[in-house]
């Protein structure tokens, strides 16, 4: 065996920061966002693309996730960001509240202040709502869902 057969090739990796919007109201998607970060970069090593996810940090009061790479260069980092941004985010469903209100037959208009109580404001971030219209008689409509955004005040 020569000297050569058993040595190991060193490739001299810089750390990237990959910076990434997390919800304040959902920090628990941090540990799913790690877990993904790591994925992504496994999955290219094994395709021979040197990388390696390092670390993550977390910060709520910036609503940012930046998570590190080992890489070659900037294109792998982004290539493994990019990677995991296709991986399906885990959700989870909590009821905010209810809304009732009185409508005529037809198409409604309905201004949201972004209360579901008159006490109780929904903090900024991406809701979903289940939208059912019920008649007189008590019938159901069939329910339609609607994805809006709250957005903090600006002042």
């Amino acid at each position: 065996m020569s000297a050569d057969e058993g040595a190991r090739s060193v490739a001299f990796m810089t750390e990237f920061l990959v910076e990434t919007y997390v919800s304040p109201t959902d920090a628990s998607s941090v540990q799913h966002l790690a877990k993904c970060a790591r994925l992504a970069a496994e999955e290219l090593s094994d395709q021979g693309i040197q990388v390696r996810y390092v670390r993550s940090i977390f910060v709520p009061e910036e609503e940012t996730c930046f998570i590190f790479y080992d890489a070659l260069c900037a294109d792998t980092a982004r290539r493994a960001a990019s990677l995991d941004r296709r991986r399906p985010v885990c959700t989870r469903a909590l009821n905010a509240g209810t809304l009732s209100l009185a409508a005529h037959s037809g198409p409604d208009r309905v201004f949201f202040e972004g209360r579901v109580a008159r006490t109780r404001r929904l903090r900024p971030d991406v809701y979903t709502t289940a939208l059912t219209a019920t008649n007189a008689a008590g019938r159901r409509s069939e329910s339609k869902s609607l994805t809006f955004t709250i957005r903090q005040m600006r002042r």
